[in-house]
């Protein structure tokens, strides 16, 4: 008798873990790694403003390095990165950020006027510039992607940021795999509340 109640205990408990397991897996619960913190950083956005990480925090927010005159990957990055502000438009807590590798060349009017081009929404999708040596130590340290051979050389990833200033993932922007996996991870940074 108490082997069979032994059995009969061991399967309820292992049906009562795998019951649990399927509900966090099906619910995307699982959090996506921390892969490090942004350091604080002063830069401007397109109108002027102050912006660094005190204003980075309190959204999620997909990052990318970019320039206005590059005749590469650039314009191709501003389509996804316009692709996803479509998508999320009525998503308060996720916003996007292009950050210039060019700033002696990108003014915050040549921003402005880029942002128009591409389709950004105030206060939606914002333009950065600053100090060029700051910009540099913040895509090598803060966001880990090289920028020793900027501008022309910038990183094409995609970062996804969560709203306490956490990196949670690099995506390869002209990828369509890694697009459709940013689109999930966001989700799932929502679902875990870390968005």
């Amino acid at each position: 008798m108490r082997g069979k109640l032994a059995v009969g205990l061991i399967f309820g408990l292992a049906l009562v873990g795998a019951l649990a397991l399927a509900i966090v897996v099906r619910r995307g619960a699982t959090p996506l790694p921390i892969h490090g913190n942004l350091p604080d950083f002063n830069l401007i956005d397109q109108d002027g403003k102050p912006f660094g990480l005190e204003q980075l925090k309190g959204t999620a927010t997909v990052v990318d390095f970019f320039f206005t005159t590059c005749m590469g990957p650039c314009p191709m990055m501003a389509v996804e990165m316009g692709k996803l502000q479509t998508r999320f438009e009525a998503e308060p807590k996720l916003r996007f950020v292009s950050i210039s590798v060019d700033p002696r060349n990108d003014s915050t009017a040549a921003l402005r006027a880029y942002g128009e081009s591409v389709g950004a929404k105030a206060g939606k999708w914002l333009f950065l510039t600053g100090d060029g040596d700051a910009i540099t130590k913040l895509s090598e340290e803060g966001f880990m992607l090289a920028a020793s051979t900027w501008p022309v050389g910038h990183s094409t990833k995609f970062v996804l940021v969560d709203k306490i200033g956490r990196i949670r993932g690099y995506y390869d922007s002209v990828d369509e795999k890694a697009m459709k996996d940013l689109v999930k991870d966001i989700g799932r940074l929502f679902r875990s509340n870390e968005g």
